[in-house]
This record gives C-alpha cells, sequence and structure tokens, in this order.
C-alpha cells in the first residue's frame, strides 16, 4: 500500500470529527474506518484546511453526510470574514480543539464497531 493511503492522525482526526456530526449516518454511509480514497485526499491537504473543511460543514445545518467531492470542496473554500472569528459553538469546538491523539481515535472507532453490532 502507498505511504499516501495508510491510514494517518488526520484521517482519523476528520473521521471521527465527521462520525460526531453525523453520528451513525456517518457511519453507515463511509464506514466505521477512513478508505484509502478519503485518506490519500486529506493527506493532501493542510491541518489548516481540514479544520476549515470541519467547520464549514458544521455550520451547513446539512442533514446528511458530504461526500468526498463536498469535503474536499469545503476544505478549500477560502475563509469568509466569519471564519477569521468565532461565530458558532461548532466553530468553536473545531477550531479551538487539537487533533486527537491516534490511540484516543482508534478507541473511539471501536467503540462505534461495538455499538454497531
Amino acid at each position: 500500500m502507498p505511504p499516501e493511503a495508510e491510514d494517518s492522525e488526520d484521517a482519523v482526526w476528520v473521521w471521527q470529527a465527521l462520525a460526531e456530526m453525523y453520528g451513525r449516518s456517518f457511519v453507515t454511509s463511509y464506514g466505521k474506518e477512513p478508505p484509502t480514497t478519503w485518506t490519500q485526499a486529506i493527506n493532501r491537504l493542510s491541518h489548516e484546511q481540514l479544520r476549515r473543511g470541519l467547520a464549514s460543514i458544521g455550520n451547513e445545518n446539512r442533514k446528511f453526510p458530504p461526500n468526498l467531492s463536498e469535503f474536499v470542496s469545503a476544505c478549500k473554500t477560502m475563509p469568509d470574514r466569519a471564519m477569521n472569528g468565532v461565530e458558532s459553538k461548532t466553530d468553536y469546538k473545531l477550531l479551538a480543539r487539537d487533533r486527537s491523539k491516534p490511540e484516543v481515535a482508534k478507541k473511539w472507532i471501536e467503540k462505534i464497531k461495538d455499538e454497531s453490532l
């Protein structure tokens, strides 16, 4: 497997954040762990782009989780004035929190696996 296809800390962090936002609908749609295509795309984005994308999606009040192209597009969108400040609780949580340690994220993913059985 190419190195860019391996699970990265960023991919696990994004996966956890999206699962927190959308719950079971995200896991049902995309699985419990990031697939290779998502991991490769996430690895090509900066941490700031990932934060921006998660904050943008969190503010959209979407009923369904984004697909890969929607997520990447949200990450690459230039920040507007609202993104420079904290405009909502979602922004604060996503922009202020540090990424999870891999072992914490893996425990969280295991919890999702256990709940879905």
